[in-house]
């Protein structure tokens, strides 16, 4: 199996890295990937949600990684943080990222994902110790295309809801402190992706843990519009080619200001073709299909990955099937009683091809 990474020849290896949003899905996961290849993780996020940072609490790390809590809306909890703590690279993953939420609170929506990013904007670009700053938006900022086409950096961007608004006020933010980022020798870069799936999310309103939730209640999920296409693909894949770029930006002298992270564009699947699919693995899951719009959401949502193929030798892993076949064995033995941070390694080495040396020296 191809590896994504070589962790032979990364720049993480002792190297000071943040990751706001720490307790979160993929925040989780990008600390245990990191954790392997050696850095010196520390993270910040809101206090603990016994249901939305489930894996979190549930993970080894939860003890062993520095996580401050607060809200990055606040001036003074990021000076705290930062006074203690000098990240070379800094992930920003914090977010208010539920769609269904940002209609009922839009306000809350637009505050959270708008002013943590131009506070964290605003204090680093001041000082010197930061090497790349990675802010991740969502693959929602892209207007709805006139035909079923797969979406480039260079498409138009438009937020006809309220997550997607305020994700595209964010890369306005973006490009408006890029001058002063570039002339303090410091990368900053927005990261695109599809809608990930993955082991460990317990999210209201996200269709994974729904179905999760369904199938462990025996109860039916009710299915609103599934015909609507989406860029699939596991966690691992957008959080490696997150890891990718950093270390390309850190170790070379260009500058890439966006990138898209998404699945192969030649295998489109709908949220039927998810629902069918886990219903192989989960053979008691109950279901019914409606095409009620409950919000106003696009039909077909698909990202061109180019950029990051040519640049990065970014590519996908494992497929639609793999990824949704991993995702409910991961499930179905956490429920078993196995270990959360277990359950990612394993994934990690089967995703990878990682030996097991790297995971037997961790501290945990």
């Amino acid at each position: 199996m191809r590896i994504l990474l070589d962790p032979e020849s990364t720049i993480y290896r002792d190297l000071p890295v943040h990751i706001t949003g720490i307790t979160g899905f993929k925040g989780t996961w990008l600390a245990h990937i990191l954790s392997v290849l050696g850095a010196k993780v520390t993270g910040s996020a809101l206090p603990l949600h016994e249901r939305e940072n489930r894996l979190w609490i549930s993970s080894k790390y939860s003890s062993t990684i520095r996580v401050y809590e607060g809200d990055l809306t606040e001036d003074s909890f990021i000076t705290d943080i930062f006074s203690k703590e000098k990240p070379k690279v800094l992930f920003h993953l914090a977010a208010q990222p539920i769609v269904s939420q940002a209609f009922l609170e839009p306000k809350n929506t637009f505050y959270n994902n708008f002013v943590s990013t131009l506070n964290l904007l605003d204090f680093f670009s001041h000082q010197s110790d930061l090497k790349c700053l990675l802010i991740t938006t969502t693959d929602k900022v892209y207007s709805r295309p006139k035909s079923k086409t797969a979406l480039s950096e260079k498409s138009k961007l438009w937020g006809r809801d309220p997550y997607s608004g305020s994700k595209v006020c964010v890369e306005e933010l973006i490009s408006c402190y890029e001058v002063n980022y570039k002339r303090n020798g410091v990368k900053l870069a927005a990261l695109r992706s599809g809608n990930v799936i993955g082991g460990g999310d317990f999210a209201q309103d996200r269709l994974v843990p729904d179905i999760i939730r369904a199938w462990r209640g025996h109860s039916n999920l009710e299915v609103r519009m599934p015909n609507a296409v989406r860029p699939w693909q596991h966690v691992l894949l957008p959080l490696f080619g997150y890891l990718e770029l950093a270390n390309y930006l850190y170790t070379t002298p260009k500058y890439i200001d966006v990138m898209n992270f998404g699945p192969n564009v030649r295998v489109t699947k709908s949220v039927r073709d998810l629902i069918e699919q886990a219903k192989k693995d989960l053979e008691t899951l109950r279901f019914t299909f409606h095409s009620n719009k409950i919000f106003e959401e696009t039909d077909f949502l698909c990202l061109d990955s180019a950029l990051a193929a040519k640049t990065l030798g970014y590519r996908e892993i494992w497929n639609f099937e793999e990824s949704v076949s991993a995702t409910l064995n991961w499930y179905q033995r956490f429920f078993r009683g196995e270990e959360a941070t277990d359950l990612i390694h394993s994934d990690i080495k089967l995703f990878t091809g990682w030996p097991n040396s790297m995971f037997a020296r961790l501290e945990i």
